[in-house]
């Protein structure tokens, strides 16, 4: 997510000649491969731009927290079976009366802690984000207008120094010609 968020705030390579915004604002690598590997976006039918980012994190975000859901519900068992294979039988049932129900605690609780700040610095994150989506799409019709812009100056600079040589090469007789006859 945090490459994803990095690839976002970076200035995008713009394509000028696009035909709408999706091409204009293409996807970048992190959120391509970031969508690939949710099932609501690896569908190559689906048409992924730089736009759809905050969409696609909101998915991510369902997803982590329906795997934190399940680890949740099947935390004591997975607590026993990786103590188990960690330690083995003898030093397993030392641990099992002690430390394995601090230990499932511990673990409960890394995994509420995470699902309360997931979905908060998320959000805050989408909102940043929805403060550049909304000038984005103007930001990128200026960076192409200036880049016009500058075209047009440069192909009036060349006609003016084309249309300057034009009238020695419409007369060859001419006072600033060289030439010996």
């Amino acid at each position: 997510v945090e490459e994803v968020v990095e690839e976002y705030l970076k200035q995008p390579d713009l394509q000028c000649d696009a035909e709408n915004y999706d091409e204009l604002l293409e996807a970048g690598s992190a959120l391509l491969n970031l969508g690939a590997e949710l099932p609501t976006w690896n569908d190559p039918e689906v048409p992924l731009s730089r736009l759809d980012t905050a969409r696609v994190l909101l998915e991510y975000l369902r997803i982590y927290e329906c795997a934190l859901t399940e680890f949740h519900s099947f935390l004591y068992y997975e607590t026993v079976q990786e103590e188990y294979d960690q330690r083995g039988e003898v030093e397993f049932l030392k641990f099992f009366f002690s430390d394995l129900m601090t230990e499932a605690f511990v673990r409960a609780d890394t995994i509420q802690r995470e699902r309360i700040i997931a979905r908060k610095t998320l959000h805050r994150v989408l909102n940043l984000m929805g403060a550049y989506d909304r000038l984005r799409p103007i930001e990128a019709e200026l960076e192409c207008m200036q880049r016009f812009s500058l075209d047009a100056r440069n192909i009036a600079a060349l006609s003016a120094e084309a249309s300057a040589c034009l009238p020695r090469s419409w007369s060859a007789k001419d006072t600033l010609r060289d030439y010996p006859e």
